[in-house]
């Protein structure tokens, strides 16, 4: 699977078009949960956050080389960024009551250097609501993750993310998939991770970057 995302502070609303109705992009609602990060309060979040998904690498290929080539000759994109990903890890834990297991490491965050991208990213998306609150908690507070919401069909997702560079993504990948499918307690889950193939910036800083990994630490 790959897919290509468009985050944007501002944007022409006539490239937004295009990558609806065109391109076949789709809207996500997406808002972050500030409490999961020490945020500068005066910075901005997305406004418009579109994604495009396909099987087909040639078809991502195709759409990530338009989508690059316009951003960079026309700039309708004021402020903000394009990734273009593959999915290197898909995992759907079933269901399972919750149950007490040790946390593997403890993330603290950073925000990325001025000029530099995200190599990776693990996301671990499940149901706000029907999960059980000791599983968030702990991927919240003693992991460390960011989160975020995304409405879907089910409810409310709830949507943890580390990311950072391959190597950081490397060390804590596996542990995290072990940990989650050992305590349980997660509804309507996935674990991805999603690495970077290529993106652009409209500007090197102040475009609504997420914190990346600055330490990885024993669990406690």
């Amino acid at each position: 699977m790959f897919h290509i995302h468009v985050d944007a502070i501002e944007i022409n609303p006539k490239f937004e078009q295009d990558l609806v109705e065109r391109l076949k992009f789709y809207r996500v609602d997406y808002s972050i949960n500030r409490a999961s990060v020490d945020l500068n309060p005066e910075s901005r979040e997305h406004e418009y956050h579109l994604t495009r998904k396909t099987d087909s690498s040639k078809e991502f290929k195709r759409v990530r080389d338009e989508v690059l080539a316009i951003v960079k000759a026309k700039k309708p994109v004021c402020s903000g960024y394009v990734e273009c990903e593959f999915v290197a890890l898909d995992d759907r834990p079933e269901f399972a009551p919750y149950k007490s297991a040790s946390v593997p490491f403890h993330l603290s965050m950073r925000p990325p250097e001025q000029g530099a991208f995200r190599e990776s990213e693990l996301h671990v998306t499940l149901s706000r609501d029907e999960s059980d609150p000791r599983l968030i908690e702990a991927l919240h507070h003693q992991i460390g993750m960011l989160s975020g919401f995304i409405p879907k069909h089910y409810g409310m997702a709830q949507i943890f993310t580390a990311q950072g560079t391959q190597t950081q993504i490397n060390l804590i990948r596996d542990p995290l998939v072990d940990y989650i499918h050992s305590a349980g307690g997660a509804k309507h889950c996935s674990i991805k991770e999603e690495r970077t193939v290529s993106y652009w910036m409209s500007h090197p800083e102040g475009i609504g970057l997420p914190y990346v990994i600055d330490t990885i630490s024993p669990g406690k």
